[in-house]
């Protein structure tokens, strides 16, 4: 173990790492454009970036934050 949690959590707040089955919610996001003018991401923004997107997040190292 690394010494990072699995979840903190607040009576506000989840966090968590990410999961593939958030692709929904981050296509729904970052397909908004009034959320993703401020962000570089592709637009239109598709589910496949969003698929894309958790792939790299659920493979990356989480000690390092490396995708």
């Amino acid at each position: 173990m690394n010494g990072i949690p699995d979840r903190i959590e607040s009576p506000r707040l989840v966090l968590r790492p990410w999961r593939i089955d958030d692709v929904d919610a981050v296509f729904a996001y970052a397909a908004a454009p009034e959320w993703a003018r401020y962000l570089p991401v592709p637009q239109p923004y598709t589910r496949r970036h969003a698929e894309e997107f958790l792939a790299r997040k659920v493979l990356a190292d989480r000690a390092t934050g490396t995708t």
